[in-house]
């Protein structure tokens, strides 16, 4: 596992940014993995500025979602196909290249049956592309990667989970209604309602299984908060407990953390030690 320290967030974004777009630039019909919860927005709203001052053609490149919420509408802005939609089309990703995860229970007689099938279905279209070349991750609550919660098995395929209260508790504010009632600014007023009660029980993601078979999987996290999750991720014990500990096994993942978020890494010093003397064999993300 490559770990990566920056200064600061705003190094971080630019870091994984850039390679993201010289992926592209490279390998123009590269295939990628989208997560939109715990990623720092900053990272993809960088993404955007390069590939559109860079002229950066993504017009072939597809992208696979990480996850998706189960039992709510198409039109809703708290599914993940909606809130991806600002990076895919700012890119320049076609509509026609994006695939998505299930967000409705099917309404046939065997729904368990028919999402079964719909996963499997995503899972063979990784495998008709070639599969995924760059994964990017977030780290969630508990260790979480995807929608993974702790005690998942670490061999695991897309399909259907069942949300921890924590999660449903992080992702609340993505679903919360707000009604605005008034005539003019004087009488101006706003309700805020939902939050938890709206968030779906279950969601739909890829396996830590999955996540694995991508050639370069990227995870970025910043600030105090997701300090000690990191540690034990990168540094503890490999456990379903921590799914995020799973990239240890992966042959070619890379942490890229700013100084709040490594805070407690024991090795820190060696990390940074090995970025400054890295040899030409290693794969950098530069």
């Amino acid at each position: 596992m490559e770990v990566i320290i920056c200064t600061s967030q705003p190094e971080a974004a630019s870091l994984v940014a850039r390679h993201v777009c010289e992926l592209v630039r490279s390998k123009p019909a590269a295939v990628l993995g989208l997560a939109t919860e715990a990623i720092p927005q900053l990272t993809y709203t960088e993404m955007i500025r390069i590939a559109q001052q860079e002229a950066i053609s993504f017009g072939a490149v597809r992208a696979f979602m990480l996850h998706e919420y189960l039992g709510i509408s198409d039109d809703d802005l708290g599914t993940s196909r909606n809130r991806i939609r600002y990076l895919t089309e700012g890119i320049g990703i076609r509509s026609k290249n994006v695939f998505v995860l299930p967000n409705q229970l099917p309404s046939g007689p065997e729904p368990d049956v028919e999402l079964a099938e719909e996963c499997e279905r995503f899972e063979k279209a990784i495998v008709g592309v070639g599969g995924i070349d760059l994964q990017l991750l977030g780290v969630g609550p508990r260790g979480r990667i995807a929608f993974n919660e702790p005690l998942s098995s670490l061999a695991s395929r897309t399909r259907v989970k069942t949300l921890t209260e924590w999660t449903r508790e992080v992702v609340a504010e993505r679903f919360l209604d707000v009604e605005i009632s008034g005539d003019d600014m004087d009488s101006l007023a706003y309700s805020v309602s939902g939050g938890t009660d709206n968030v779906p029980d279950h969601v739909v993601t890829q396996g830590i299984g999955t996540i694995l078979d991508s050639r370069h999987a990227i995870l970025i996290a910043t600030g105090t908060e997701q300090a000690k999750i990191v540690a034990q991720a990168i540094e503890g014990p490999l456990s379903s407990f921590i799914p995020a500990s799973a990239l240890q096994l992966h042959p070619h993942a890379t942490v890229v953390l700013d100084n709040e978020a490594a805070r407690e890494l024991e090795m820190k010093e060696y990390y940074n030690q090995v970025r400054q003397k890295k040899r030409y064999i290693q794969l950098p993300v530069t």
